[in-house]
C-alpha cells in the first residue's frame, strides 16, 4: 500500500534510476511549494481585491467628471480635491496590482524552480505589509523567505539552473 503512495519525484517505479537522481528531492520540493502557496495566498488574495478597487474607481471617476460635464476649470477646491484624491487611489492601486502581480510571477519561478532571484524577490515583497495580506502577508512572506533561503533549497535552485542551462545548450546544438 505504502509503494503506491510513493511520490513519483522519488519513486524509481515511475521514473527510469538514472532521470531519478537529477530529480528534486520530495522533501525539498514540500518546502518550495509550501513557501510558494503562502506567496500565492499573500499576493493574490490583495490582487482580487485591488482589481475590483481599481474598476471601481475608474468607473467612479467616469461618472463623476461625466456629471460634471468634463469641465475642470469650473471646479471648486473641494470638487478638485475629491478628483486629485480619486487620481491618486487609481494610481496607488495600479502600482499595488504591479507588486502583486510581480510576486505571484515570482511564485511561478518558484513553483518551476527557475529563477531563485525572482522566488526571493516574491518572499520579500510579500513582506511589505502595505502590498500582501498586511500582518498576514508579512508573516508568509518572512517564514517564505526563511525557507527559501536555506541551503539544500538554494542548492537546489541551482542544479536546476545547471540543469536548464544545459538542456538549452543542447538544443542550440542541435539546432545548428
Amino acid at each position: 500500500m505504502n509503494e503506491e503512495l510513493e511520490n513519483p519525484y522519488t519513486s524509481p517505479k515511475e521514473v527510469g534510476e538514472s532521470e531519478n537522481k537529477n530529480r528534486v528531492p520530495w522533501d525539498i520540493r514540500k518546502k518550495v511549494l509550501l513557501a510558494a502557496f503562502g506567496n500565492l495566498l499573500a499576493g493574490g488574495i490583495p490582487l482580487f481585491f485591488n482589481l475590483q478597487l481599481f474598476i471601481s474607481d475608474i468607473i467612479l471617476e467616469i461618472r463623476y467628471l461625466s456629471s460634471i460635464n468634463f469641465e475642470i476649470s469650473n471646479l471648486n477646491d473641494v470638487e478638485m480635491a475629491s478628483l486629485k484624491v480619486m487620481v491618486f487611489t487609481i494610481f496607488a492601486t495600479a502600482f499595488f496590482i504591479v507588486l502583486q502581480l510581480i510576486i505571484l510571477y515570482g511564485v511561478i519561478h518558484m513553483v518551476r524552480m527557475k529563477s531563485f532571484t525572482w522566488a526571493s524577490v516574491s518572499c520579500y515583497l510579500a513582506m511589505i505589509p502595505c502590498v500582501g495580506c498586511n500582518l498576514i502577508g508579512t508573516i508568509i512572506g518572512g517564514c517564505a523567505a526563511f525557507i527559501i533561503n536555506g541551503k539544500e533549497i538554494k542548492q537546489a535552485f541551482a542544479s536546476e539552473q545547471r540543469k536548464l542551462q544545459i538542456e538549452n545548450e543542447k538544443k542550440k546544438g542541435s539546432e545548428v
